[in-house]
């Protein structure tokens, strides 16, 4: 039963060898892009994978045309975490400042932690303004752009013609009659077709190379299938039972975070365990929920000891900003303010970098 429906059920580890050692390794769109929205140390840690298994690489051309489209939104949407942050250490500042008079508080204290929040404040803020201007600046993006050239050199498929991109888009419409994957419902336009345009040039290449096909992707919903309590649990048996069908080869997907987790040990290479979980934090990130810490963090993970020092800064400050609003019911400030004071000195006696 197997043979026949390969799509439900699971490789075996020799398998699972065998396919990664002769295998074309597929990025989707929306991994090529994280290399430009992650830290330096997940994108050079990502980028080192890759470049061990560039004979194996190979690049859909609708992949190669979303990401030449995209790129420039995926490096400007970059900016945003870090402008909420600024306006939230600068509220938090000034609201501060403006508040002159509390029973529980008196005045020299209250002096001390507004200045020291205001210039951990303004610290901050120029180290993220410069990091920001770096990232937007023409060289830094040239630089992960040869790089990702350099790697598809010569290792990326040929454009449909319009009359075959006409026999695709009517063959999408009747998949999503029939709800066959990928085909990206709440899509519209052109663009609804992307998925499936990729799905189509990859039947194809397999076909042609007769090898298995392994496809990274952080697009949960077209290419994964999900179980009880939405767990998703591999790639969609209709795709793995259609690649066997079309091109007799194997075919599965990863999520980014699990690609990386995977290649260490298949390459003999140590992978951070930090690498892997930012991968995984921005696969599952909510778009409308805004954490000012998480995205402290995220906006400048080699600076992570410097950002601590400053959240601690930040705590101690928003817990005396609560209790001059009335917030916390009375409670007294803690007595580790001349400890704070004094790390803070320190950090301030630092050279600059």
């Amino acid at each position: 039963m197997r043979k026949s429906y390969p799509g439900y059920y699971y490789s075996t580890k020799d398998e699972f060898d065998t396919m990664w050692k002769t295998c074309l390794f597929v990025l989707d769109t929306n991994v090529i892009l994280d290399l430009f929205r992650k830290s330096r140390k997940y994108r050079e840690q990502m980028l080192l994978i890759l470049e061990e298994l560039s004979d194996q690489l190979w690049m859909p051309h609708q992949v190669g045309l979303e990401c030449h489209k995209r790129r420039p939104n995926a490096i400007s949407e970059q900016t945003k975490p870090v402008n909420n942050v600024k306006r939230t250490l600068e509220k938090l500042a000034n609201d501060l400042k403006n508040t002159t008079r509390h029973p529980f508080v008196d005045d020299e204290q209250f002096v001390k932690i507004a200045t020291r929040l205001s210039t951990y404040s303004k610290r901050l803020v120029k180290e993220l303004d410069a990091k920001k201007k770096e990232f937007l600046s023409q060289g830094g993006n040239e630089a992960i752009e040869r790089r990702i050239s350099e790697l598809f050199e010569g290792k990326i498929g040929k454009p449909y013609c319009a009359e075959r991109l006409r026999e695709v888009y009517e063959e999408w419409n009747k998949r999503h009659d029939e709800h066959r994957p990928p085909c990206r419902k709440e899509s519209k336009g052109v663009g609804k077709y992307g998925d499936f345009v990729i799905w189509s040039q990859l039947i194809e290449k397999a076909k042609e190379a007769a090898k298995p096909i392994i496809f990274i992707t952080n697009d949960l919903n077209d290419w994964m299938q999900e179980r009880k309590e939405g767990k998703t649990l591999g790639p969609h048996p209709d795709l793995v039972n259609e690649m066997d069908t079309e091109a007799s080869v194997q075919f599965y997907v990863y999520r980014g975070d699990e690609f990386i987790r995977h290649a260490g040990p298949y390459l003999g290479k140590e992978i951070s365990q930090e690498v892997i979980e930012e991968a995984r934090e921005m696969l599952y990130a909510s778009l409308t929920t805004f954490d000012p810490y998480k995205a402290i963090q995220a906006a400048g993970r080699e600076y992570q000891a410097q950002f601590e020092s400053i959240q601690r800064a930040i705590e101690g400050g928003m817990r005396v900003y609560l209790t001059l609003m009335n917030l916390t019911g009375g409670e007294e400030t803690d007595s580790s303010g001349p400890e704070e004071e004094e790390s803070f000195e320190e950090e301030n006696n630092r050279p600059e970098d």
